[in-house]
């Protein structure tokens, strides 16, 4: 009697029984384990040929290995390039890039479990690059802003001191319109410029840098009230008792030190122009002042 030739599954040892006369049937086929439903190759008997079997038309060939059938992928993957994409898009847009290209990595990832499937490099790629990109983002980009934030900073403040200046050249105007009308002699307080000039708006009497505001009061009355009060006023008036007269090295207005960083001050002088003035230059201004001496003298050295 003819005996029976066994096979067995490699995946779970199911072993099968192959009558001789169904050898040449199965032999170099691919079929499906009743026991475990995976795919696994027919050894050839002994004996037998060793070549493959004729390829079909329109088949794709399984090719054996440590008996498993390794299928040749077919269908591509639209995530992993999406994903390499968006990984080098994340150097121009960060945060947005960054996280388009580790989600669409990790999906893209996840359908090349199908060995069907390609892209898996392309999806490995886009997920390092979109998270290189984000770690780069948390690290350059406060770096960046802790070095710009300074010189935006001082920026401002050069473009404060220099609309505090016109402030006080309208201001200076202001004062020359009110002594033409009173025989030369300024005003005792800085409010009563309000009186030659109508068309002076609150915010003048407010440094930028300072922390007071303009007075918003609806009248000429009371917004001299509200600059007399001090409260919406930056600037320190010492032209009290002087006239038009006086040499050109006489302050009449100046503000406090603290306005720009203690760095120094604005000072309008009796001729109308107005100077920034250095911390150290401007300390003879603030002692005539503390001892009462009038009209304070300073001569204007200490350049832009």
């Amino acid at each position: 009697m003819t005996q029976a030739d066994p096979i067995s599954c490699p995946h779970c040892g199911q072993t099968y029984a192959l009558q001789p006369g169904q050898r040449a049937q199965y032999d170099g086929s691919t079929i499906n384990c009743t026991k475990c439903g995976k795919p696994f190759v027919v050894p050839p008997s002994m004996g037998q040929s060793q070549s493959p079997p004729p390829l079909q038309p329109g088949v794709v060939p399984a090719v054996p290995y440590g008996g498993y059938a390794q299928v040749a992928p077919s269908i591509g993957n639209g995530l992993a390039v999406t994903s390499l994409v968006f990984g080098i898009i994340g150097f121009c847009l960060p945060i947005i890039g960054g996280l388009v290209a580790i989600v669409t990595g990790i999906l893209g990832l996840s359908r090349t479990k199908d060995p069907r499937v390609g892209g898996r490099g392309l999806a490995i790629a886009g997920l390092v690059l979109g998270c290189v990109s984000i770690v780069v983002s948390l690290i350059v980009v406060p770096l960046q802003i802790s070095i710009l934030l300074p010189a935006l900073n001082r920026a401002r403040e050069q473009a404060n001191r220099v609309k505090c200046a016109s402030n006080m050249r309208q201001l200076g105007l202001a004062l020359e319109l009110y002594a033409n009308s009173n025989g030369g002699n300024f005003p005792d307080k800085l409010e009563d410029v309000l009186q030659a000039d109508h068309s002076l708006l609150p915010a003048v009497f407010v440094c930028p840098s300072d922390d007071k505001t303009p007075s918003t009061g609806t009248s000429q009355q009371s917004i001299a009230a509200d600059i007399a009060g001090g409260k919406h006023s930056s600037y320190i008036y010492v032209g009290r008792g002087l006239t038009t007269s006086e040499p050109s090295d006489t302050v009449l207005l100046y503000e406090p030190l603290g306005d720009h960083n203690n760095e120094g001050m604005n000072v309008l002088y009796a001729d109308g122009h107005v100077a920034f003035v250095r911390k150290n230059l401007a300390q003879p201004i603030l002692a005539q002042q503390a001892a009462g001496i009038r009209p304070i003298k300073h001569k204007d050295s200490s350049g832009p």
